[in-house]
């Protein structure tokens, strides 16, 4: 019987069969260069690397990678090989499945997706292993950065640093709503290469935050910005990438962040799709004693952990 495990040197000639055969699902891969299947389990493999991205496989039949995130306990699903078809479809669920499995023995407590919505048998079979949508987000792109843009207030943004946690943990639960706050934390961002992050503070308080990542196709840019903020910030953010060779710049917004959405609109930002934001929460049982039996000998039960999925 088939079953996911970890990917080893002999899945070499799997890899190499359906590593161009496979579905991406994360679009900002796409944007940073081109992702090549092998070459991520066996630099993940060799290294010892588990930050970046690292593969499961379904012997003989498919294989799965995924991502883990900055805080370590929440991970993405970026690649599923092979491309859906109505024949893969029981090969997608055992991989989602065997993968959940494992990363919740590793401790992974939240497991996301991104899925255009319109690819209603995939979002169908994701539901069917535990996931379950929590956001929207569309995607913006912007060819050329305005003239008009690189005079904007660059002051007030500076990198990042240490001791700003609870400043971003105020902002984010200023502007997300609080369903999406039970599942996604500020610690909890995706880690990709040359990824830079900086802030806006005003009077001591935290007003913007931005993830920059420079790449080979374009730049990409995620803002969370205060409401009030949004139209000198976003300018000020879009400045950024005047130091990165000229790309076009593709952003999100969020379903909720309304006026983000305005904003780069005005600035000339184009729509290009809709995703749906998927999440699957790990369960891990607790070591519980067991009762005291009457007998001198006293045991307990040890719990294994394991990820709570539902079975077909």
């Amino acid at each position: 019987m088939s079953y996911v495990r970890s990917f080893g040197l002999q899945d070499i000639p799997l890899l190499r069969r359906w590593g161009s055969k496979g579905t991406l699902l994360d679009v900002e891969s796409v944007i940073w260069g081109s992702h090549r299947p092998l070459v991520k389990a066996l630099g993940s493999y060799l290294t010892f690397n588990r930050r970046g991205v690292y593969t499961f496989v379904l012997d003989g039949q498919g294989f799965i990678q995924g991502r883990d995130r900055a805080s370590g306990l929440a991970c993405d699903i970026v690649y599923i090989a092979p491309s859906w078809d109505d024949s893969s479809e029981g090969i997608w669920y055992h991989l989602l499945e065997g993968f959940c499995v494992e990363k919740g023995e590793e401790r992974a407590r939240r497991i996301f997706v991104k899925l255009r919505e319109e690819e209603s048998e995939e979002v169908e079979v994701f539901r069917q292993v535990g996931f379950r949508g929590y956001a929207r987000r569309q995607i913006f792109r912007l060819d050329e950065i305005p003239p008009k843009m690189l005079d904007a207030d660059k002051r007030s943004l500076r990198p990042r640093r240490a001791g700003d946690e609870w400043g971003l943990q105020r902002l984010y639960s200023s502007v997300t709503p609080r369903p999406v706050q039970q599942v996604e934390r500020p610690e909890d961002t995706p880690l990709y290469p040359m990824m830079r992050e900086y802030v806006a503070q005003e009077e001591g308080e935290i007003i913007a935050h931005f993830c920059l990542m420079p790449g080979k196709e374009g730049h990409w840019m995620r803002a969370v910005i205060h409401p009030q903020a949004e139209k000198r910030l976003i300018r000020s953010g879009l400045w950024l990438f005047s130091a990165f060779q000229a790309r076009p710049i593709y952003c999100e917004a969020r379903g909720y962040e309304e006026g983000l959405r305005s904003e780069l609109r005005e600035i000339g930002f184009e729509y290009l799709f809709e995703e749906l934001l998927m999440v699957k929460h790990t369960t891990a049982r607790a070591k519980v004693p067991a009762a005291q039996p009457v007998v001198s000998l006293e045991t307990k039960a040890e719990g294994v952990p394991t990820v709570s999925s539902s079975k077909r």
